[in-house]
């Protein structure tokens, strides 16, 4: 791999860049108006530093779980799995797992120039799935800020940095028909019972538990998955959880194993058959605090403990 190689490969996506910035230096002569930062809709000039210091030939070797880079280099693959989806895909794309071969083979061929990871058809299915993902959310982002609150005519013409104009149109008709209104309505709603909400933003539960194994050299269970998730330490000692529901649920279940940890009959499964009294049941299709790769089959058909699966899988890729 040479760099020339790097640079065919992001030159679309870089030349927008470069075409919008030469048009903010011309339409203002005040030198110290930033091209860049927050409220310029473009990063800084550390993007994409790190991978810059690899040298030519090499590749940064990475673990993925559940479809999530994992470790040192793990955020940045998933940075660049987001670029590379973006060169190969229309923005209207719903699931990368119907894709045309040769567009998969595409994606995962750019994405390999750059990253060396143990790869099956298995992670090749979840890391489809987590492209899909971040795909629905870079979406959603452009329709809540160049969409949402304007007229069709307004909408088509607030086109996003680095997206064709002629795709930004079809994508604009796609959200006005009553179809995709009716989807977004009913979203709308299921998304008002979702009170609880994940805080660590772009931070996989996967690389929480990784940083929990390092730090604890023991696995996480689903309860302290749940307040990694929901809890932050400030520098002052405290805890800010992001919202009262979570603080009393994780209080409850703290207290339900306090208890059971103080009877002479205690097992070791009662931490997850306490994180089920409070949370309820896990319903079809997701298991909490377990990751997006987790099914009921997979989580509770293994005949082993909650994390034994997440424990299976990294014994597996190391």
């Amino acid at each position: 791999m040479t760099w020339d190689a790097n640079v065919i490969l992001l030159k679309p996506f870089f030349l927008s860049l470069r075409g919008a910035s030469s048009a903010e230096s011309a339409s203002s002569s005040v030198a110290e108006t930033p091209s860049w930062g927050r409220g310029t809709s473009r990063r800084g000039p550390s993007r994409g530093a790190t991978e810059r210091r690899l040298e030519p030939g090499h590749k940064w070797n990475v673990r993925v779980i559940g479809g999530y880079g994992v470790g040192e280099q793990g955020t940045n693959c998933i940075s660049r799995m987001g670029i590379i989806i973006r060169l190969h895909c229309k923005i209207w794309q719903k699931k990368f797992s119907k894709l045309p071969e040769e567009t998969k083979n595409g994606i995962f061929r750019d994405l390999e120039m750059w990253y060396c990871w143990d790869r099956t058809p298995q992670t090749d299915k979840e890391m489809l799935q987590q492209m899909t993902a971040m795909h629905k959310g870079w979406r959603g982002m452009l329709k809540s800020k160049h969409y949402k609150g304007k007229t069709f005519e307004d909408a088509v013409a607030s086109v996003p940095l680095g997206v064709d104009p002629s795709d930004w149109r079809t994508m604009c008709q796609k959200w006005n028909s009553k179809e995709e209104q009716d989807i977004s309505e009913r979203n709308k709603q299921n998304h008002t019972h979702q009170n609880m909400t994940y805080q660590r933003g772009s931070t996989s539960i996967y690389q929480l538990k990784d940083d929990f194994v390092k730090t604890h050299q023991r696995e996480p269970d689903r309860m302290e998955v749940f307040r990694m998730g929901r809890c932050k330490g400030l520098s002052d000692s405290t805890q800010r959880w992001v919202d009262d529901e979570s603080k009393d649920c994780f209080e409850r279940m703290t207290q339900m194993t306090t208890h059971s940890l103080q009877s002479d009959d205690a097992a070791p499964v009662l931490v997850e058959d306490d994180f089920i009294a409070v949370m309820g049941r896990d319903r079809p299709g997701r298991v909490r605090c377990a990751g997006k790769a987790e099914t009921l089959r997979t989580w509770y058909g293994r005949g082993e403990s909650s994390s034994g699966g997440y424990h299976t899988q990294v014994q597996q890729l190391q």
